[in-house]
């Protein structure tokens, strides 16, 4: 944490696929950031599953949040992703593997999750779930503008 190029503002691991929200400290630390975390990730299910080659299908994919709307519409899109889970279609906000919990309630993550990148822009967190509730998931629907 100390020594991060990289702040994770926040995440959603689904079952084929995850969505993750950076922010830069430093030019090009995002790249350098999903090349040094795909490439672990890669090295340790091979190693655990007995397997060899590509774990990922394809290389990972970018945007540059270039203004606060998009940032805030990306957070929504992030955190209501549980939605398509069955199970978690209704209680999205306790996903266990999102930061959207962390939002909520008193942070599992430590410094490691920035929460506050987000938070500060609302009265409180019963704000951001508002904010959250309020608008649609689908990409198309936020109107993202990348």
């Amino acid at each position: 944490v100390r020594k991060k190029q990289v702040e994770l503002v926040s995440f959603v691991l689904m079952p084929n696929h995850f969505h993750i929200l950076l922010k830069n400290i430093s030019q090009h630390s995002v790249s350098s950031y999903m090349q040094r975390v795909l490439s672990s990730y890669g090295k340790y299910f091979n190693r655990k599953y007995g397997k060899t080659g590509h774990v990922f299908g394809s290389p990972y994919r970018g945007a540059l949040v270039e203004n606060n709307k998009n940032l805030l519409l990306t957070s929504v899109f992030i955190h209501k992703n549980p939605l398509s889970i069955p199970d978690w279609s209704h209680r999205y906000d306790e996903y266990p593997f999102s930061s959207y919990p962390d939002y909520l309630k008193n942070s599992r993550w430590g410094k490691l999750l920035c929460t506050e990148t987000i938070l500060r822009q609302f009265k409180n967190a019963s704000g951001y779930k508002d904010f959250v509730d309020t608008h649609p998931k689908k990409e198309e629907d936020l109107m993202l503008d990348f």
